[in-house]
């Protein structure tokens, strides 16, 4: 009877295991960029610089932002808008789009909402969704895919209106067509974590599947 319960809880750790693989798996069609070590910085005011960045990392420099000077084949751009005293606006590039919300971690961003070529985040005296905010927050970006489909993604914004700076921290985005994504879904799977975690679920199930193997020819044994 022991060695009947001992069996049952191998292999249901087994399953458990390669479920584990499998969400990872699950996990392959969001791709995500952390730009926080590269501290892009600007100030908001009408001569603060702008910050680039390519969504999809198929242009010239697709992992990074520029404080100055535009890459090739950037999705967007983050920089003061004159026009509010400097507030800053985040503008869309060819018929890519952003939605003027601040969005929290795991909100869901897809075809619901208002989405524009530029939001303008804090327009000061008018408001906006991050008007007088201090701290991080997620912004919706969608881009097209040709018409009526689209791919939908996020950034990460660090936007202190007190000490009049905004930074991007990351950006992310699900490849799956008109699929909905998470606010900041994906960021945890950067390919060495990701990779980790896949490696160390398989080698957890090897290890189970050895053990079992091994009471099983003790049974055979002792039979």
């Amino acid at each position: 009877m022991k060695t009947a319960t001992r069996r049952k809880n191998l292999e249901a750790a087994s399953i458990g295991a390669i479920s584990l693989v499998s969400a990872s798996a699950a996990h392959a069609s969001l791709t995500t960029t952390d730009v926080s070590a590269l501290d892009l910085t600007i100030s908001t005011n009408t001569d603060g610089g702008t910050i680039y960045f390519d969504l999809d990392r198929s242009g010239s420099a697709p992992y990074a932002g520029f404080v100055a000077g535009a890459v090739s084949g950037y999705d967007y751009s983050i920089h003061p808008d004159g026009s509010f005293n400097g507030k800053p606006t985040v503008s869309a590039t060819g018929s890519h789009s952003v939605q003027n919300n601040k969005f929290s971690s795991g909100a869901l961003i897809g075809a619901e909402g208002t989405w524009g070529t530029s939001a303008v985040l804090d327009s000061g005296t008018v408001g906006g969704p991050w008007n007088g905010t201090n701290g991080e927050g997620y912004l919706g970006l969608r881009m097209s895919a040709g018409g009526s489909d689209y791919q939908y993604g996020w950034a990460l914004l660090d936007y202190e209106d007190g000490a009049g700076q905004i930074s991007l921290k990351s950006f992310g985005y699900e490849s799956v067509l008109n699929q909905s994504i998470g606010a900041g879904a994906g960021i945890s799977a950067i390919p060495e974590p990701g990779n980790m975690s896949m490696l160390a679920a398989l080698l957890s199930g090897s290890v189970l599947l050895r053990s079992r193997r091994r009471m099983v020819r003790q049974d055979s044994h002792e039979v």
